[in-house]
């Protein structure tokens, strides 16, 4: 398993973090660049959650010992 870089970073500093790269990011492009950099950063976001989501299923499918 990787490690996960910002384990011991408070939810705060972790928001505040998001805040800032988000403004750094938006900084020079069109309306259009910044939907498509935006739906590309959701999709991420997307694809991660899907992931993660399916891991617990799997987690907890292998707790319970049976299939449902």
């Amino acid at each position: 398993m990787k490690d996960y870089p910002f384990k011991n970073m408070s939810s705060l500093t972790f928001t505040i973090a998001g805040v800032i790269v988000g403004l750094l990011v938006e900084d020079g492009y069109s309306k259009s660049e910044l939907n498509a950099i935006g739906n590309w950063l959701i999709l991420v976001g997307q694809i991660t959650l899907t992931t993660a989501a399916q891991m617990n299923v799997l987690e907890n499918n292998n707790a319970n010992h049976g299939p449902y």
